[in-house]
């Protein structure tokens, strides 16, 4: 009677076996499609704390693109887009990159940024610097600009008035720009928004 008994469990494994292997990989498909489109749903760190309004004739550049701008482009202020949390946009030949956190800032922290970056302004030669303190709608910044013999960078560091959420840009460009970045800027910063 044994090898009966142990007959029927043989055919009757060979029977579930292979139904169990097909479920197995159902069920690792479907948990593997689930988590690309949490992963997809998934708002950076920069669009949880800030609502950016930018004026028309904005493109997200490929990584690829911005990646060979680091490669041909010297003394770039353009941060590499693989960073968590770095937005980059294009506007023509100008270049904009935006971070933005959450958490705790001091009430002095604008201040403080703009001193040492003043210090160090000394520090460089041949460069063209101006630093201002602006107060906005919900926000106060710190606006900074750069120029060196052939590019100008404008730099900026917000905190909104609760002084839980902080926001750092960049933008570079070519100085024979400046019309069209002071506008991009100024455009910007009158319509950043902290949620």
């Amino acid at each position: 009677m044994k090898p009966m008994n142990y007959l029927r469990v043989v055919r009757l494994q060979r029977k579930i076996v292979p139904k169990f292997k097909i479920m197995k990989k159902i069920i690792f498909l479907y948990a593997l499609l689930v988590c690309c489109f949490i992963a997809r749903g998934q708002e950076t760190q920069t669009e949880k704390n800030i609502v950016l309004n930018l004026p028309q004739g904005n493109e997200k550049p490929a990584k690829q693109a911005i990646l060979s701008y680091l490669k041909t482009r010297k003394n770039t202020q353009i941060i590499n887009p693989e960073t968590p949390n770095v937005l980059t946009y294009r506007f023509g030949d100008i270049l904009f990159q935006i971070n933005a956190d959450s958490g705790m800032i001091p009430k002095d922290r604008l201040e403080k940024f703009k001193m040492v970056r003043d210090n160090f302004s000394t520090q460089v030669p041949g460069q063209k610097y101006s630093s201002e303190l602006k107060t906005l709608k919900n926000y106060r910044a710190v606006l900074i600009k750069t120029q060196t013999e052939d590019f100008c960078y404008y730099r900026f560091m917000a905190v909104n008035n609760a002084n839980n959420k902080i926001v750092f840009a960049t933008m570079e460009y070519n100085k024979t720009e400046e019309a069209k970045a002071k506008s991009i800027l100024e455009h910007i910063l009158n319509h950043l928004k902290f949620k």
